[in-house]
């Protein structure tokens, strides 16, 4: 008997389930009134007569007051049919209820509620709202420069009709006659202040509103925007938008406006003529004082502090000194001089809006306060009289807890294989009184995992237990927020926010087929270069591997005879030096199309070669010629990355992803391959999702040999992705994907054949698969299920590579992760 296809089986389900669920949500309005309406879209049509027209349909759009119902999945209205099945759900009096009927009754009105909860009621008609949007639409127009505009509204019917649904359903359609906008014909300012005048003209060295550009509000409000932002930069604490305004006159012939610029003086009240407001020219405001409470707990510094005065030296030859006042209890709790490395306001220079938002910034990334308050005073000393205003500053910090510990417990899934895993994490947010973040991970794990050698005949750790693998280790991270260097640091440091990284860990790792101990030690310098571009470099980074194999296992790794698996499980030593560049756009463009650049680069085993010509220091050799450093090989190779991604955000709810990655290694000299840790693999979770991890490649090696056992890693790799995501219901959210890539080897191999990377054949060898995702977005993380297919698997013959036509339920890869892939 034939086994029927479960593929099929839910197609023709889908069938019968899709029109039922469109009859149920394209009828929503059966429970309205006759004279009541369904709002189902909103039709905005702009009169094309114009071409000079400077607006969108999409801009348009946002200012519609009433919005159709939600649909789900493009088609079906589900929130407004929740919530119509919770509306007219009957609800009896719970009186001549008792016992399991009350219970019952209970449970009806809870679920009642949580429908009408979180659905949707009908978008019935509300003409109130359709009028509001034409004046809302009418003077959004306006202020695009068409003063002439004219919005007219009618409602027609849908133009697809389905039978046997009412047809109170109705479309509100927008009539947009835009006419001819109004040109800028001329800008004058007037501005009373001079040093105001100047500081302008000085700033801005092309006109701010340019002539011969259609007239446009948003245009005057950035205007305005800059020439705020510019002053408060300068020292102009006091000033504010209010004091910047325009003028219009739009009485010129031919479709022009001339515009002027007002910046009034400053608004002030006369000690003698309380009653009167009267104007003076604005005042630069310069920093008096600056005090420092790094223990602030909401009680004034002059009851529960202490005070001490820090003199740093400024300027580029450190003439000058200046002094800050930190407020402290018992004793200081943090070194004074990491603070003031975060803080840019400094005593006798003038206000700028700037370096507030700069040591904000700074602050908050030391990650040791829960909050930060600058404020400003004006100070007793200053002078009526006085070219400045004088300010006293106070910037109260609120420690968050030092010491912080917690225990965590966790099941794991690694390809498929389960596990359960036990962390003790550690954390120090002032170690030194440096505001230095310490980190200390001890995490224990027993795991289900591949067994290569099936010799084995007791795979378990325990008794009584499943586990064939136990996994060990600590690890310890501490963040410096400064540069490490045995030399004084300038303050021109202070805007590249330097941090100092120092990694040290070991871990252990028993199996049937091996024990292997991998320790590891890292020191690296890390600054940014802008608010969107971050250096890091790491000098050294040092990596041991020390493996003890049963002989079964080893006997099977000599008689394959495949240097990359010899050297996967053999004794070595990487160290080397890296460095990378991240740029990301991300929080500039926020809400907006935005991008993410990794390059990094790598060197490992060039500094210990070199150290084989002094005279003192004398290298071993193993058996297969390798030069060894305390016994252990030692690898030389370099390594280059490039990750590209980009981000369209189509709308408020869904967005088109794009990623691709390039790698190339390059073994030479010591070894012949790279070590297994710095090889390529793609598939798993955040790769190819239609295959397991490690399982692709290299090239269109069939895996017909007995290396199918052993991950699939080589020295070349591409990956590319694209991933549209969408809304599904609430904190549900989907995507649809599709991944391609593989990985090459950079010279032949007898023991995987087609492996290697050729220019004319390697486009063809690239494995694609598809698939649907589901995310639940809890706001602090996202879990997410992928579930992929092959499309294309370049380890089959090549005409028969396409897998399109030969789907089968059991085919499917599923990925479980937390966060988005990319």
């Amino acid at each position: 008997m034939k086994k029927k296809n479960p593929f099929f089986f839910i197609i023709r389900v889908l069938l019968y389930i899709c029109p039922l669920l469109l009859f149920h949500s394209c009828n929503v309005a059966r429970h309205l009134n006759e004279e009541e309406k369904l709002l189902v879209k909103n039709d905005i049509r702009i009169d094309k007569s114009d071409k000079h027209q400077n607006i969108s349909e999409y801009e348009l759009k946002r200012y519609i007051k009433q919005k159709p119902n939600k649909k789900f999945l493009f088609f079906f209205r589900f929130h407004t049919s929740a919530y119509n099945w919770g509306h007219h759900m009957r609800q009896q009096d719970s009186a001549s209820f008792d016992g399991l009927g009350l219970w019952l009754w209970k449970r009806k009105r809870n679920f009642r509620s949580w429908l009408m909860r979180n659905g949707e009621p009908p978008a019935v008609l509300d003409t109130a709202l359709t009028d509001q949007t034409v004046t809302q639409l009418s003077y959004f127009l306006f202020t695009k420069g068409h003063f002439d505009a004219e919005v007219e509204r009618m409602f027609t019917p849908p133009k697809i009709q389905f039978p046997f649904i009412r047809k109170n359903r109705v479309v509100a359609k927008y009539i947009i006659y835009p006419g001819k906008p109004y040109y800028i014909n001329d800008t004058f300012t007037t501005i009373k202040s001079p040093d105001i005048r100047r500081l302008i003209n000085q700033s801005f060295g092309t006109p701010m509103i340019r002539t011969g550009t259609i007239y446009d509000e948003k245009v005057l409000q950035q205007t305005r925007d800059r020439i705020n932002r510019l002053l408060k930069d300068n020292g102009y604490y006091y000033f504010n938008k209010t004091y910047i305004s325009f003028g219009i006159d739009s009485s010129l012939s031919g479709n022009r406006v001339n515009i002027e610029l007002f910046i009034d003086e400053e608004h002030h009240i006369d000690p003698a003529f309380p009653d009167s407001l009267t104007t003076r020219p604005h005042k630069r405001c310069r920093i008096n004082n600056v005090y420092i409470n790094p223990q602030y707990d909401g009680s004034r510094p002059s009851e529960a502090y202490h005070m001490k005065s820090v003199s740093v030296k400024t300027g580029k030859d450190s003439a000058s000194t200046v002094t800050y006042y930190f407020f402290y209890k018992n004793k200081p709790a943090y070194n004074t001089n990491t603070l003031l490395q975060k803080i840019l306001i400094t005593p006798g220079n003038e206000y700028s809006l700037r370096d507030v938002e700069l040591t904000y910034n700074y602050l908050a990334e030391l990650i040791n306060f829960r909050y930060t308050n600058i404020e400003f005073r004006e100070s007793h000393d200053s002078l009526s009289d006085s070219a400045y205003h004088l300010l006293d500053c106070y910037i109260n910090l609120s420690r968050e807890d030092k010491q912080y510990y917690t225990v965590q417990a966790n099941a794991t899934n690694t390809s498929g294989d389960p596990g359960l895993s036990a962390n003790f994490v550690y954390l120090n947010r002032n170690l030194f009184k440096g505001a230095e973040i310490f980190n200390l991970t001890l995490n224990g794990a027993l795991e289900v995992q591949k067994i290569i050698d099936e010799t084995q005949q007791d795979n378990t750790i325990y008794k009584n237990l499943p586990f064939n693998t136990m996994v060990y280790g600590a690890e310890m991270n501490l963040l410096i927020p400064k540069f490490l260097i045995p030399w004084k640091q300038k303050s021109l440091s202070k805007r590249f926010k330097p941090k100092t990284s120092l990694i040290a860990g070991v871990n252990y790792q028993q199996r049937p087929d091996y024990r292997r101990y991998i320790t590891k030690f890292s020191f690296g310098y890390k600054w940014q270069y802008s608010n969107t571009s971050t250096f890091a470099f790491n000098i050294p980074e040092y990596n041991a591997v020390s493996i003890f194999p049963a002989q079964s296992f080893l006997d099977k790794l000599e008689a394959l005879n495949d240097k990359r698996l010899i050297n996967a499980y053999s004794d070595h030593i990487v160290a080397n030096i890296n460095a990378s560049f991240r740029y990301t756009d991300q929080l500039k463009r926020k809400g907006r199309n935005y991008t993410y650049l990794l390059i990094s680069t790598e060197s490992a085993g060039a500094g210990i070669n070199a150290l084989q010509r002094l005279p003192w220091i004398s290298y071993k050799t193993n058996e297969s010629g390798n030069a060894m450093i305390f016994n252990i090989p030692f690898a030389q190779y370099v390594r280059f990355t490039v990750d590209y991604r980009r981000y369209f955000t189509l709308s408020n709810t869904q967005m088109l992803a794009f990623r691709t990655m390039v790698g190339l290694g390059i073994p030479y000299g010591n070894m012949d391959v790279l070590p297994f840790e710095k090889s390529f693999f793609v598939g798993g979770a955040n790769s190819i999702r239609a295959w397991p991890i490690r399982t692709v490649g290299p090239g269109s090696f069939s895996g017909s040999s007995d290396n199918t056992a052993f991950d699939r890693t080589g020295d070349y790799s591409f990956e590319a992705s694209v991933e549209y995501r969408f809304p599904i219901y609430s904190t549900f959210n989907g995507a649809v994907f599709i991944d391609a890539g593989n990985i090459w080897l950079k010279n032949k191999s007898v023991d995987y054949p087609n492996g290697d990377f050729d220019k004319t054949r390697f486009f063809k060898e690239l494995a694609i698969g598809t698939g649907l995702g589901l995310r639940l977005d809890f706001s602090v993380f996202i879990l997410r299920l992928d579930a992929g297919v092959k499309l294309l698997d370049p380890s089959l013959p090549e005409n028969n590579r396409w897998r399109i036509g030969s789907f089968k339920m059991r085919q499917v890869n599923w990925n479980f992760g937390i966060g988005y892939p990319f």
